[in-house]
């Protein structure tokens, strides 16, 4: 019988699962919407029950890691009432409530431009 070590617990499940966490943790380092210097934690906790007799004992591991979390991502909302319901639109840099003068000036350019359209008699 070979002596317990941490890579043969288990069959080697040990660290099995400590490298799936350090891959977790790697790609969550490298994840543009963490916080880059924020610390990553693996933890491997091992529990050990023996039987009465102090013989046999049940060992159970568990890895985890802690991540950074993604960082908030903020967005301007204009809200308000609309025909009596409530009505939120998120705001893109202009205010809907205003007129873009580009739109004015190719709608009254192309009013211009435009024949007149004259009903003819039935």
């Amino acid at each position: 019988m070979e002596p317990v070590t941490l890579d043969s617990l288990a069959g080697g499940g040990v660290l099995e699962k400590f490298q799936e966490a350090l891959n977790r943790v790697i790609l969550n380092i490298q994840d543009p919407n963490t916080k880059p210097d924020q610390v990553r934690e693996i933890t491997i906790k091992v529990k050990i029950k023996p039987t009465k007799s102090r013989d046999i004992g049940t060992v159970a591991f568990q890895v985890a890691e802690k991540l950074a979390p993604h960082e908030a991502i903020e967005t301007q909302v204009l809200m308000g009432i609309e025909n009596g319901h409530p009505i939120a639109r998120e705001f893109y840099g202009s205010d809907p409530r205003q007129m873009d003068i580009e739109d004015e000036i190719a709608k009254r350019r192309q009013e211009r431009e435009s024949p007149a359209v004259v009903p003819v008699g039935e």
